[in-house]
């Protein structure tokens, strides 16, 4: 079924970007650049976006509720690319954007009663099962090959006592990234997930990703007044990628026995 846009794009195998990302988009423009050069500019970064995906292997398309991750993250490759080169946004100013279309306004969202946050142990222990049942099919597909280069997630593979535990194995946006020559730009597509999900509660601890180097990205989710997330202190590394960094050996060991005793 044709999306919204009617792009040029096989929509049985792909999707278009969200609603909300064209919104975001289009308005960073028009402030940019002004209502008629940002028109322009969005008509540019539709021909760019319907290049791109027409290039991409299928990674389930719309049966795959990962898509969005990968097809928006195109959406803003495209964004870049179709700026003028001498007035393109800096990588700051990109993680902004790229923030904008995952996260929203982070500063109109409220946080959540205190027992549907993270905090509530319970709740999190009841989502981390969840969130296996919900991704097994999805890993068959991809381990088939059917779903081609698309996410693989684990859940709590070390087993955490606390929090739960997501691993993604390999990176749909860093393949396409490498590609393009678009790496520097991978912290802003990294960065804005410490910003994800603020409103319940969250305190996310991640030591890699795939487009710092790794084979996988290493998510743990805590309640943000855990003790966890007190040893856990977020920094950007030398590359802009923002990490959880501990100062010694010794708050290192602490975290590990409060995440895995």
């Amino acid at each position: 079924m044709a999306g919204k846009e009617k792009l040029n794009i096989d929509y049985k195998k792909h999707v278009e970007y969200l609603a909300s990302t064209k919104k975001v988009l289009t308005e960073r423009l028009a402030a940019r650049f002004g209502r008629e050069q940002g028109e322009a500019l969005w008509q540019k970064t539709k021909r760019i976006y319907e290049d791109f995906v027409k290039e991409l292997p299928y990674t389930g398309g719309s049966r795959n509720f990962m898509a969005h991750s990968l097809y928006d993250s195109i959406a803003c490759f495209a964004y870049w690319e179709a700026m003028p080169e001498d007035r393109r946004e800096t990588v700051e100013e990109f993680t902004e954007t790229v923030s904008l279309v995952f996260n929203g306004d982070t500063s109109k969202k409220k946080r959540n009663p205190e027992f549907l946050t993270a905090n509530n142990q319970v709740l999190l222990k009841a989502v981390g099962g969840l969130l296996r049942l919900v991704f097994a099919p999805m890993n068959k597909r991809v381990d088939s090959g059917k779903w081609h280069n698309a996410w693989r997630v684990k859940i709590n593979p070390d087993k955490p006592a606390v929090g739960v535990q997501m691993v993604l194995v390999g990176c749909p946006i860093v393949d396409f990234a490498k590609k393009h020559g678009y790496m520097e730009l991978m912290p802003a597509m990294c960065n804005p997930d410490y910003g994800n999900m603020t409103e319940f509660g969250i305190h996310l601890i991640r030591p890699k990703t795939v487009g710092m180097g790794y084979d996988i990205c290493d998510y743990h989710l805590v309640g943000d007044k855990s003790r966890a997330a007190g040893l856990s202190p977020v920094r950007m590394d030398e590359n802009g990628f923002l990490v959880n960094t501990v100062p010694d050996e010794g708050r290192k060991s602490k975290v590990k026995k409060e995440l895995r005793k």
